[in-house]
């Protein structure tokens, strides 16, 4: 791995009733690249959903 970072594009509380995180996650090597892009949402006592994009 040449080069890795973890970066929080997005935090926010949802007015104490949850929480809402965009994350992206990359990583480069000689012969390729990676890209994780993490939505986290959980609404209390209502849903939680974990969405990933890669690439």
């Amino acid at each position: 791995i040449l080069w890795s970072s973890d970066v929080i594009l997005f935090e926010d509380e949802l007015h104490d009733n949850g929480k809402n995180i965009l994350t992206v996650r990359i990583r480069v090597t000689n012969s390729y690249f990676y890209v994780l892009q993490r939505l986290w949402v959980r609404v209390d006592g209502v849903i939680f959903r974990l969405k990933e994009t890669r690439l």
